[in-house]
């Protein structure tokens, strides 16, 4: 093999890879002062700082994760509701095909025939005797109608399905299972520098854990139920 084909393999067989981001993440003064004032004096100053070396970086992370997930959610949600316009611009067309059809009376003759070719001379005999004939004879025109308002059903459906997503990705709900991972994590972390992460309320587990999640970008109207929630399965 010459260098040249060698060359061409290397780079036939070359798959780029995507570099890993590099979460870079500081709390803000007033932030950080929250913390310190939560932690008790007695423990050594290396340790502290250590401590809020490792919970900055998880807090970090926590906010990288939140944001890929909601580019994800955005994402994925645009592309539903792309398709989901797609289909109601076929079933407009459809539905416009239909009143094409029944407007016809060249068209609706011709079916009306064909109908009535595939039907046996015995059932239409039959068809006559009972009264039924008239029947067969609405059969297309009925068929036009279900068929539209079956389509126009579905088309409702799919508007009001468009109009859910929307609402549903305006609330911007954070992940609940996101979240309660971040703070078992974060209980970690306490236990190893500071002692036992306690679920008592106002203790300086709560505080610390809701100055994190305020520095993430999140504001919980009641803390403490999380917290518990998050710890109860631990």
């Amino acid at each position: 093999m010459t260098d040249q084909e060698q060359k061409s393999l290397e780079q036939k067989n070359y798959t780029k890879k995507q570099k890993a981001k590099i979460v870079t993440f500081q709390f803000d003064d007033a932030s950080k002062n929250k913390i310190l004032e939560s932690i008790p004096n007695n423990i050594d100053e290396q340790i502290v700082a250590n401590f809020i070396a490792a919970i900055q970086s998880e807090v970090g992370t926590y906010k990288e994760l939140m944001r890929q997930k909601t580019d994800y959610q955005s994402e994925s949600n645009k592309l539903v509701n792309n398709k989901i316009k797609k289909a109601c611009r076929n079933i407009t067309a459809l539905i416009r095909s239909l009143d094409e059809i029944s407007q016809s009376d060249e068209i609706l003759n011709r079916l009306h025939i064909i109908l009535k070719s595939s039907i046996s001379h015995e059932d239409q005999i039959k068809a006559m005797n009972d009264g039924s004939y008239h029947l067969m004879q609405n059969l297309v025109n009925d068929t036009l109608y279900n068929l539209k308002q079956d389509l126009t059903g579905l088309n409702n459906n799919l508007i009001i399905a468009e109009e859910f997503s929307n609402y549903g990705n305006k609330l911007g709900r954070p992940n609940k299972d996101l979240r309660a991972n971040f703070i078992r994590k974060f209980a970690d972390t306490y236990n190893r520098f500071l002692g036992n992460a306690t679920t008592t309320r106002n203790a300086p587990f709560e505080s610390i854990v809701e100055t994190c999640l305020n520095a993430a970008g999140e504001y919980i109207s009641d803390i403490h139920d999380l917290i518990v929630d998050a710890l109860k399965s631990t």
